[in-house]
């Protein structure tokens, strides 16, 4: 991290307004076989060989492959993959033409749980509920995804990784879908910060830097910025940091302004319950658990 900061928290301001497989298991998604596809993609009565970047697997409505109805593909070619309470998921997945799931199976996870609740992914129809889902959704456990029963990191790790390798998907393939075009637009309008460091971002007006004098030897610099969305929560902080923070969010199902508190000084450890902020005259006081941490500032444009 640069020296004008020493660590990273993530602020909350929210108001109203498997049992470990065989190792043949683990390479599943590299030996698909047809009767997975239609189950993914029950619409389809052909498939193509797997290729492209990424590469998918083109579903046809037609035995001449001229009719082209959606795409299926696999997590594990779609890095970086998101990771259970053990260890990574291998997931197949079915997206239509306009960005809608289609369907999706688990090939292969590894959770120490399994061994005395089974294949509780499975038995509890956690996958029925991404089905006929647009990628332009939320995806938020608690909110929109019910979460598995003492399972809430497998859950996050599975309905994560299936938005992120869609989305990524609809990126390349789907440029015409209301998705794709939504995501250009976002892309483009990040695209000067992209090409600032953190002290280009302060100039550009995107962070907020100040500094406050606590005691005669205690300094405290403080740097906010909104941090609310994706993207942008990727650019700051990393894609694994904002990841980690939006699952501890979907965790404690609580919706709010979310924003970056990024501190460097001599004063003690940082106590929640001092800590306030005021923005036009409005005095926004975090309630007890909504200062989340966010990473040690390794990644993005804080490290």
């Amino acid at each position: 991290m640069n020296s004008h900061h020493s660590s990273v928290c993530g602020l909350l301001l929210s108001f109203l307004i498997v049992c470990p497989g065989a190792a043949w298991s683990q390479q599943q998604w590299r030996n698909l076989q047809s009767d997975w596809l239609f189950e993914v993609m029950p619409q389809a009565i052909s498939f193509s060989q797997k290729s492209g970047s990424p590469p998918v697997i083109r579903a046809f409505s037609d035995p001449e492959q001229e009719q082209l109805i959606g795409l299926v593909f696999t997590t594990p070619d779609i890095p970086p993959e998101e990771v259970g309470f053990s260890g990574p998921l291998h997931l197949l997945v079915g997206m239509d033409l306009e960005g809608v799931l289609t369907g999706t199976k688990v090939l292969y996870y590894t959770e120490s749980y399994r061994s005395f609740r089974g294949d509780f992914v499975e038995d509890a129809g956690f996958t029925q509920q991404l089905r006929n889902k647009s990628i332009a959704d939320a995806f938020r456990l608690g909110t929109d995804i019910d979460t598995i029963s003492r399972a809430t990191i497998t859950s996050w790790a599975l309905t994560r990784g299936v938005r992120n390798a869609a989305r990524r998907v609809a990126e390349a393939y789907l440029i015409n879908s209301e998705f794709s075009q939504t995501a250009r637009s976002e892309i483009s309008a990040l695209e000067t910060f992209a090409q600032l460091d953190w002290s280009g971002l302060i100039d550009a007006g995107l962070v907020r830097q100040f500094s406050t004098q606590l005691a005669e030897r205690a300094k405290l610099d403080i740097a906010v910025a909104y941090m609310g969305h994706g993207r942008l929560g990727d650019m700051l902080i990393g894609s694994r940091a904002y990841s980690n923070l939006e699952r501890t969010l979907s965790e404690q199902a609580v919706e709010g302004n979310l924003l970056l508190l990024g501190l460097r000084g001599s004063t003690a450890r940082l106590q929640q319950k001092r800590l306030a902020l005021i923005q036009n005259e409005t005095l926004f006081r975090p309630d007890q658990g909504n200062i989340l941490f966010a990473g040690t500032g390794e990644d993005g444009k804080i490290a």
